[in-house]
């Protein structure tokens, strides 16, 4: 018996006998990974829809500004205060982080398969824990500690218009370091987190990855950082129009998520066989 190396590509003079390989592996279970099929453009659209519908749904709810007994202001001009809704409180951005995701989860269980429901049960966890919840909470943390303790930068001297704009940006530093930090920080550990949740509520293990999208929706925090520098307020109104639209990436991923399936390689390259 001898054995002879043959280059088995699929453009080698040995095409036939690289398929016949290729068709045994396959039966072997050999060259399979784990892909997520791409989702429909009626999942899409249906996603979209549904983020859209209960975003603005939260944003009227907002709009009312609940009174310390727990009641809406009947009287408040919902309409006109929808996008220029001050986020300056947790609660706030959280109760816009349900709703767009509950729209996103909704639509996507409506338009898709059975079996892609796991799937979007776990995004819409990772992206309220890991996205949303988790970064808000060190933010907030770290915002309490500088305000009972009252940490700041020492601020220049001087009476130019610049060094006004540098002690503007100075005095606003801390908090301006601490939403970086908390995104830096604050996503990453969310994302362990719901990992954790969810290998413990679907009893399996969830290994989910960081994705770019996932930093997504944190694109407000230039808004948020030229708002504290510029006392005008028309960075303000600009944010009370971004923020629901970097949200709503939130829902809408949740709803186009797909369980991931087998896919087997059609081509193999370079066998080593025995004759």
């Amino acid at each position: 018996m001898q054995n002879i190396s043959i280059n088995t590509s699929v453009n080698s003079p040995f095409t036939g006998f690289n398929e016949k390989i290729c068709h045994a592996r396959k039966e072997a279970g050999l060259e399979t990974r784990k892909e997520c099929t791409k989702p429909s453009t009626q999942l899409k659209m249906a996603s979209l829809a549904g983020t859209v519908v209960t975003t603005l749904a939260a944003l009227y709810l907002i709009a009312k500004h609940p009174s310390q007994a727990g009641k809406f202001d009947k009287n408040a001009s919902t309409l006109s205060n929808m996008f220029s809704i001050q986020y300056d409180k947790p609660r706030t951005l959280l109760a816009l982080g349900v709703g767009t995701i509950t729209g996103g989860l909704a639509g996507g269980l409506l338009f898709d398969k059975k079996e892609n429901q796991g799937a979007k049960l776990k995004e819409g966890l990772h992206q309220f824990i890991g996205n949303i919840a988790v970064p808000l909470l060190i933010i907030e943390c770290g915002f309490g500690i500088i305000d009972k303790y009252k940490l700041r930068f020492p601020a220049m001297k001087g009476s130019g218009k610049g060094v006004q704009i540098a002690n503007i940006v100075i005095d606003k530093l801390p908090r301006i370091l601490t939403s970086l930090f908390g995104i830096a920080v604050g996503i990453p550990l969310g994302n362990t987190v719901s990992n954790a949740c969810n290998s413990l509520l679907f009893q399996q293990p969830d290994h989910r990855k960081l994705k770019v999208m996932d930093y997504g929706i944190h694109a407000d925090e230039v808004f948020e950082i030229a708002a504290f520098v510029d006392g005008s307020g028309k960075w303000k109104s600009v944010l009370g129009k971004i923020l629901p639209i970097t949200y709503g990436i939130c829902g809408y991923l949740t709803g186009i998520s797909q369980e991931k399936s087998e896919v087997t390689s059609r081509h193999c390259k370079n066998v080593t066989t025995v004759i």
